[in-house]
């Protein structure tokens, strides 16, 4: 009777995108602190489009944002950080101090899954919270060296890049 359940759901399966500016030392250093917040909330109007409703969107670390969505495949998540990121790309960052009131950005994304079925453990090697975020970080930092890339954990292969930068 002292008893109370959680009324939140369990997810079989949760993914973890770590999205970061590429280049954010230069946008701080050409735009200020109000330039890197224009970014993020760029990047956040974005998200806003090509999220699903069921994701929770985080400000992780300076310029960068953590977004877990719940039930979706790996396949399905790289879609998703792949729509982001041209999303954030094609569009220029509103930003009244820049010449020409704005200014572009490009995003990397790093990509890990946590899928409770302990095959899928033993397969990514992701079985907590702290693995499921190394691995998101581990591939965003593997993106970001080649800038404007969505790039997944792999425990086999550490990381899988998945699309090529925009040739301008």
């Amino acid at each position: 009777t002292g008893v109370q359940t959680c009324a939140l759901p369990i997810y079989a399966t949760i993914g973890l995108m770590l999205v970061g500016v590429d280049r954010a030392r230069h946008v701080q250093q050409a735009y200020g602190t109000h330039g890197v917040d224009a970014a993020l909330r760029h990047m956040i109007q974005t998200m806003r489009m090509v999220l699903p409703r069921s994701a929770a969107v985080y400000r992780f670390v300076g310029a960068e944002l953590a977004v877990l969505i719940p039930s979706m495949t790996l396949d399905e998540l790289c879609r998703v950080g792949e729509f982001l990121r041209r999303g954030v790309g094609e569009a220029t960052v509103e930003f009244a101090s820049a010449a020409g009131g704005g200014f572009p950005i490009t995003v990397s994304i790093g990509i890990s899954s946590y899928d409770r079925d302990p095959q899928a453990v033993s397969r990514s090697g992701i079985a907590t919270p702290d693995q499921l975020v190394s691995g998101a970080m581990f591939a965003l930092a593997s993106g970001r060296r080649a800038h404007d890339k969505v790039v997944v954990y792999r425990r086999d292969r550490k990381s899988t890049r998945l699309n090529s930068s925009h040739s301008s």
